[in-house]
C-alpha cells in the first residue's frame, strides 16, 4: 500500500469505528428511553393452544402513550398481579382490553373480581386475556383453555356484537387462522432490543408483533341476517359446549364505546337489532350474556366518567380504563353471585 494511502485508510477505520459506537451508544440511550415510555415486549407461541401466543415469562411491559402503567407478566406469560392459587375457579378471557396493560396491575378485572371472589368465596380468577384475542380466537381456543385449567365459570369478553359470518364459520370448520409469533431467529432478537423494535413498529410494518395490529374482520351481521345467524347460533354453541367439558358456566361480556354528544349526554351506536339478536341467541344456547350498555351509560350520568379511554389519548376512545374495569368486574360479581349462590351481590 502507497506510504500516501496509508494515513487516508487509518482515518476512515477511525471514522468508522466512531460512527458505529455512536449508533450503539444512541441504541442504548433509546432504549432506556423507550422501556418506560412504550414497551410491549417478545411474545411466543403457546403449544398448548389456550392462547395463539403468550408473553415470555415475566416479561415487563412500560407505556405512557395510552394510559400510564409499568408491570410484569406472570410465570405463564399473563397480566396476573394478584397471588396465585392451587385451582383456577373463574377462567377470564378476551383481547388486548382484558391483558389491561395500560392501567396498573391491581386495577384490572381479573384483580377486582380476586379481591371479592376469592375473599369472600375462594374463588380463583385466573386472567388469559392477550391482545388480539378476538371473541374468534377465544372461541377456537376455548376447548383447549377449558381442557388446561377445569374452570367453573369461563368469562370472555367482546367489545363488539357485531361479527362476521364467514370468520365465524371458519371458527366452525376449525380453519380460523392463528395468530403468528416469532419465537426464534433475527425477528425474535430484533425485539428483545426496546430501541430497534420501537423503530420498527414505528416503521409501519404491521406484521411486526402481528398479534398486536390484526384487525378483526368487518361486521356483516346486516348482510344476509338468516346465513349470519346460523353462523352466530353455531359458534355460541361451540362455546358452550366447549365449556361443559368442565361443567362451566359460561359468560360472555360485551363493553360498548359511548360517543359523546353535543348536550353533553351520551350513547352507544351499536345497531339494536344486531344487539338484541346476540342476546337472544346467548340465551337459546345457555350462555349468559351481560351487555355493560347500561351500566356504563348510569356511570356517565353520576359520574361523567367513560369506561374506555385515558389523559393521553382521545376522549373516550381506546381501551378499558379504570373506570371500566371496575364496571365490568361489578356486574361480573353479581353475574357469579347469581350463578354460584355464594358471593355477595
Amino acid at each position: 500500500m502507497d506510504e500516501k494511502e496509508r494515513p487516508r485508510l487509518l482515518t476512515v477505520v477511525i471514522w468508522l469505528i466512531k460512527a458505529l459506537a455512536a449508533g450503539a451508544l444512541a441504541l442504548i440511550l433509546l432504549s432506556v428511553v423507550v422501556t418506560g415510555y412504550e414497551f410491549t415486549g417478545t411474545h411466543i407461541d403457546n403449544p398448548e393452544g389456550y392462547t395463539d401466543y403468550k408473553w415470555n415469562p415475566y416479561q415487563y411491559k412500560g407505556t405512557m402513550t395510552e394510559g400510564f402503567s409499568w408491570l410484569s407478566m406472570d410465570q405463564n406469560g399473563f397480566n396476573n398481579g394478584y397471588p396465585a392459587a392451587d385451582a383456577v375457579d373463574i377462567l377470564l378471557m378476551g383481547s388486548s382490553h382484558m391483558e389491561a396493560v395500560n392501567i396498573p396491575p391491581d386495577k384490572n378485572v381479573g384483580y377486582l373480581l380476586n379481591e371479592r371472589l376469592e375473599k369472600e368465596a375462594g374463588l380463583y380468577t385466573y386472567n388469559i386475556g392477550v391482545s388480539g384475542h378476538t371473541l374468534y380466537h377465544c372461541a377456537k381456543n376455548m376447548e383447549a383453555a377449558v381442557d388446561t385449567y377445569h374452570p367453573s365459570v369461563v368469562a370472555v369478553e367482546t367489545s363488539t356484537v357485531e361479527l362476521d359470518t364467514t370468520a365465524m364459520e371458519k371458527v366452525l370448520a376449525g380453519s380460523y387462522p392463528k395468530l403468528k409469533s416469532y419465537d426464534s431467529g433475527l425477528l425474535y432478537q430484533i425485539q428483545r432490543i426496546p430501541s430497534i423494535k420501537w423503530l420498527y413498529k414505528q416503521a409501519g410494518d404491521l406484521s411486526f408483533p402481528a398479534a398486536a395490529s390484526a384487525a378483526p374482520p368487518a361486521p356483516s351481521w346486516d348482510k344476509d341476517r338468516v346465513a349470519y345467524a346460523a353462523a352466530l347460533d353455531g359458534l355460541l354453541a361451540q362455546m358452550k359446549a366447549a365449556a361443559d367439558r368442565s361443567g362451566a358456566d359460561l359468560i360472555l361480556f360485551y363493553h360498548p364505546t359511548l360517543r359523546l354528544n353535543a348536550d353533553g349526554s351520551a350513547s352507544v351506536d351499536t345497531p339494536a337489532e344486531a344487539l338484541a339478536l346476540f342476546a337472544s341467541l346467548c340465551e337459546e344456547n345457555g350462555v349468559v350474556f351481560l351487555d355493560m350498555t347500561a351500566d356504563f351509560l348510569e356511570n356517565y350520568r353520576l359520574a361523567h366518567t367513560l369506561p374506555h379511554g385515558f389523559s393521553n389519548t382521545p376522549v373516550g376512545t381506546g381501551h378499558l380504563n379504570e373506570t371500566g374495569h371496575a364496571l365490568v368486574a361489578d356486574r361480573l360479581c353479581g353475574a357469579i353471585a347469581a350463578l354460584k349462590g355464594q358471593v355477595s351481590s
